[in-house]
């Protein structure tokens, strides 16, 4: 039996250098979006830059920006499996 120490590092190993399949962050979509809401509560300004230069194309993060950056972050995954030609990760 795989204690939890050794269950992610087998995890982690399966995901190395590939791309969350868009279908993957849809199921986890409300958790990612509900982390993004605990960074942006606890380091707004730093958080905000962040995601407006990762995700946001440099938009100031206004109301629904967790949408738009969740969209973008799905785009950019599928942009890089298909077109790229990563290898997509998947649970």
């Amino acid at each position: 039996m795989l204690d939890a120490c050794s269950r992610s590092r087998t995890i982690n190993t399966q995901k190395r250098d590939r791309i969350p399949d868009p279908s993957l962050l849809e199921s986890r979509r409300d958790c990612i979006i509900g982390y993004w809401d605990l960074l942006h509560d606890h380091a707004p300004r730093p958080f905000e830059r962040e995601i407006a230069v990762s995700l946001l194309g440099l938009e100031t993060p206004g109301s629904g920006w967790q949408d738009r950056a969740f969209e973008h972050l799905a785009e950019k995954c599928a942009y890089l499996i298909h077109v790229r030609g990563y290898e997509a990760w998947a649970l």
